[in-house]
């Protein structure tokens, strides 16, 4: 619509349009700002996940690159059977 076609509209419906846009305008940022929100939060999930399991492997990996005598290597139960950790 032409910005002359607006002005020959009666006043209340310019205002009511004017408010319905204002509205709309509002919802839609207000729905951004929670998608934004949503995004940042799944993103520091995610970083913490990774960082935590870079330094669970890191922990892992100078635990056994140390060179223990498997004696004092602890050895894991899974049911019944002893299942000793594999050496890189």
């Amino acid at each position: 619509m032409a910005t002359q076609d607006v002005y020959e509209l009666p006043l209340n419906t310019r205002v009511k349009d004017a408010i319905q846009v204002g509205l709309e305008g509002q919802r839609i940022r207000r729905i951004s700002s929670v998608l934004l929100a949503a995004k940042i939060i799944d993103e520091k999930v995610l970083s913490s996940t990774l960082i935590a399991k870079n330094q669970n492997q890191s922990a892992e990996l100078s635990y056994f690159q140390t060179g223990l005598p498997e004696n004092l290597i602890p050895q894991t139960q899974v049911g019944s059977t002893p299942i000793r950790p594999h050496r890189l």
